[in-house]
């Protein structure tokens, strides 16, 4: 059974889609080619910089969003080189979502001393504990299993990509 019911028309899927999660994730690599990761404070695993979009944003506003909050950064948003369909989980009620990782380039060695994680909430634990860069090996090791094959591309993938396109035009690297 489809999230619209028994069966939607192309109308009302047009109208009224399903909810949906859309989140910006990005590839970072030191002058070694290790491929930046944070460890999340809140389930302690090893995850891609970036986060969900709100309303509005787009994956690419995401990936510049959250990476100025989390790391203190800017950084410019290649081609898309992976796209992940996640189906919704019934279990914990979350919707399906689409992550993107987006090519965002090599830090240099100031700006990997520049990193500033974001403090702590008073009584909450950080959002980020501390931040590495892991090599493939290292990836395969660290990343959760729902998250080995996107770290995997990431870890790979040639820096051509695909063109991410926003309305029909590239994506350029406007102020977010």
């Amino acid at each position: 059974m489809s999230p619209m019911g028994p069966k939607a028309t192309l109308n009302e899927a047009w109208t009224n889609p399903p909810r949906r999660r859309l989140a910006g994730l990005a590839r970072i690599t030191d002058s070694q080619g290790k491929v930046l990761v944070l460890l999340s404070g809140r389930g302690r695993t090893w995850l891609l910089p970036g986060g969900m979009a709100i309303a509005g944003e787009t994956a690419a506003d995401a990936v510049r969003y959250q990476i100025r909050r989390k790391l203190r950064l800017h950084v410019e948003v290649g081609p898309a080189i992976a796209i992940d369909h996640v189906t919704a989980n019934r279990e914990d009620g979350a919707a399906e979502g689409i992550n993107i990782v987006f090519e965002c380039g090599e830090l240099s060695a100031a700006q990997i001393a520049s990193i500033s994680l974001p403090p702590a909430r008073e009584g909450r634990e950080p959002e980020i504990l501390k931040y590495t860069f892991m090599g493939h090996e290292e990836l395969m090791e660290n990343v959760p299993q729902w998250r080995r094959a996107m770290a995997a591309e990431a870890a790979t993938v040639a820096r051509v990509g695909i063109p991410y396109l926003e309305d029909g035009k590239p994506v350029s690297n406007r102020a977010a």
